[in-house]
């Protein structure tokens, strides 16, 4: 006589709940997750990271409200646990989208210094370049003004103006307005500069 086996997980022990899952129902968000982790991986191979960067848990703690509501709702009532696994794989989709825009700004930012690396800069021009890109499409509010430079820098006014200028010269800012007026963002190719006016 064969002995019984014990049960290897949880979900095997007696009296463990049957949950259900409306697989129809979870099919489109299920895919979109996978396209998400998929595209996020090939731009990790594309970019020769051997590890895998996206994270779940960085988009949990984003969005921990919502994550103890969705657990909170399907803890209660019927074992169907559908809309858990749908704000689950919606939490994976959206993990893989932020991963691949953190990745492509890393990208274009790395693309951005290698096209300027034969640029001679001061050390306040660096820093506020590297302010610019860290600030992302649309760069700071309102965009950097000369202003801003000075506050940024400790720069004097004139300092700050002739740094702008040879900024601008050397391809590294693209401006916008005059005078006063000026706003000067980042001149990353990609970019659309989405919060620039």
């Amino acid at each position: 006589m064969k002995a019984h086996a014990r049960p290897v997980y949880l979900w095997q022990q007696p009296g463990w709940p049957l949950l259900q899952v409306d697989a129809a129902a979870l099919s489109g968000v299920l895919q979109q997750a996978r396209k998400r982790q998929g595209e996020a991986l090939a731009l990790a191979q594309d970019l020769g990271t051997p590890t895998r960067l996206y994270s779940l848990s960085d988009q949990l703690l984003a969005s921990r409200s919502d994550y103890y509501e969705a657990l909170n709702q399907a803890q209660k009532g019927t074992p169907d646990v559908t809309a858990w696994v749908r704000w689950f794989a919606d939490a994976l989709a959206q993990a893989g989208v932020r991963t691949t825009r953190i990745m492509l700004s890393a990208l274009q930012k790395q693309r951005f210094w290698a096209a300027h690396a034969a640029t001679p800069l001061n050390e306040r021009q660096r820093k506020v370049v590297k302010k610019l890109l860290d600030a992302g499409d649309g760069g700071f509010l309102g965009g950097l003004s000369a202003e801003k430079y000075v506050k940024i820098t400790g720069a004097s006014k004139a300092t700050a103006t002739r740094d702008l200028a040879a900024l601008l010269q050397h391809g590294l800012l693209r401006v916008q307005g005059s005078g006063k007026a000026s706003r000067y963002q980042v001149n990353v190719q990609e970019w659309g500069h989405a919060g620039a006016d």
